[in-house]
């Protein structure tokens, strides 16, 4: 008798640090890719689809769309006033009608 299916593994692609938007602060990420492999006696054997992949935060553990790594920088650019535009301690300007 021969045992044979499939399952799904995952792959690490690679790290690094970026903003996670449950923690709210900087943290380290796992890229991972998920992908279903044929089986013979539960060994894979033959790579098959590629079912995704996510970016996971090693802090809170979410799982996250790998959309928010091309996103690194830009909130904390967009937050930010022009340069000498306020000086430290000075109220900030009312928000401006849509």
């Amino acid at each position: 008798m021969i045992v044979f299916g499939w399952k799904v593994r995952f792959k690490t692609l690679g790290g690094g640090s970026f903003q996670c938007p449950v923690c709210n602060a900087p943290r380290t990420y796992d890229h991972v890719e998920a992908r279903n492999w044929f089986t013979i006696f539960f060994i894979p054997l033959i790579p098959l689809k590629r079912k995704g992949e996510y970016v996971r935060c090693q802090t809170c553990q979410v799982t996250l769309d790998p959309v928010v790594l091309q996103n690194r920088g830009i909130e904390q650019a967009s937050f930010a006033p022009p340069a000498g535009s306020l000086a430290p301690g000075s109220p900030l300007p009312p928000p401006s009608a849509p």
